[in-house]
């Protein structure tokens, strides 16, 4: 019983070992390429925020039309 816990022990250890020498294989690139156009990128994300505030607006909307009929 002694000697599986040794053995065990011995084993995570240089499993360990090996695990940390590996080297990452996926580095970034050493210069960013440029983004070709930064302009659709700003446009969508302000598209999606503004569709989200007007989705929200007419969920409110609803709410207080269906809370004044009841």
């Amino acid at each position: 019983m002694n000697y599986r816990k040794i053995f065990i022990t011995l084993t995570l250890l240089l499993v360990w070992d090996i695990m940390l020498a590996q080297a990452p294989d996926m580095y970034p690139p050493t210069v960013p390429e440029p983004v070709e156009n930064p302009v659709l990128y700003i446009a969508i994300t302000v598209a999606v925020i503004a569709i989200y505030f007007i989705y929200r607006y007419s969920q409110k909307r609803k709410r207080n039309k269906e809370k004044d009929n009841n």
